[in-house]
């Protein structure tokens, strides 16, 4: 006798279920195709259960990313979804000549858009997120001047110049890293504390190049010329005048 249990989760649609995520082949495919629809329509439903099933987050529908698509929608909850999955391009560029990314799309939808609260919810999702690349200049400009053409308010610009800060600090620590493995001919060096003495010196060399040189101190005055000067008061100064009037 088969004691079998049945599945009781009941079908979707009358759409077939799946028990197990297969990706790649007709499965990824279907799958893809109904995560495209889900979005269009906003079924958060759908959009989990297709993901979960191995739908291509990264497709897209009309030349554009679905991520992209999900923020002109303003569909928080779905942006939500599709910026935990770990694959996603948070990047992906519009296939027009344009070359818009999400944050730039949602960044120029502020100034018409009827959604502005969940349009600056987005934004911040965007932000937050490690991945978003903020310096990306596309037709639209970058990040910061779309941000600052449609008004954006002053919290999200501040966001915005944090992201470039850090992005400029993980620069230059690339820059010290990589001067490191020159200077102590470690490919790895263990002890991070031989990055201090070269990232004092470079940041030194820098300041001392922007001002042109050496600092001047007093000892370098007094030594010019291979002679110690003495520096005059003010006192022997004025008698000097009067005795040279007389």
């Amino acid at each position: 006798m088969n004691t079998r249990r049945k599945s009781k989760r009941p079908r979707k649609h009358g759409r077939k279920t799946r028990s197990r995520r297969q990706k790649g082949g007709d499965n990824e495919e279907y799958y893809t195709e109904e995560l495209v629809e889900a979005i269009e329509v906003g079924d958060i439903d759908n959009v989990i259960s297709t993901l979960e099933q191995g739908a291509d987050v990264n497709t897209r529908t009309q030349d554009t990313p679905i991520l992209l698509r999900s923020v002109l929608h303003g569909d928080v909850e779905i942006v939500k979804i599709l910026l935990k999955q770990p694959d996603i391009d948070v990047n992906a560029q519009q296939g027009d000549n344009t070359g818009a990314t999400a944050l730039i799309k949602a960044l120029r939808s502020l100034k018409y858009s009827q959604r502005y609260e969940k349009t600056i919810e987005i934004i911040k999702l965007l932000l937050k997120d490690k991945r978003t690349d903020v310096s990306i200049d596309t037709v639209y400009s970058t990040a910061f001047k779309a941000a600052m053409h449609n008004k954006a308010p002053q919290e999200i610009i501040d966001l915005i110049r944090e992201r470039e800060e850090r992005k400029k600090n993980i620069a230059m620590a690339r820059l010290v890293t990589e001067k490191a493995k020159i200077d102590t001919g470690k490919e790895n060096p263990e002890d991070e504390r031989d990055l201090v003495p070269v990232a004092k010196r470079d940041v030194a060399t820098l300041i001392s190049k922007f001002f042109g040189g050496k600092r001047k101190t007093r000892k370098n005055h007094r030594n010019l010329g291979g002679k110690k000067t003495k520096r005059k008061s003010k006192k022997s100064k004025r008698k000097n005048r009067k005795t040279r009037k007389k």
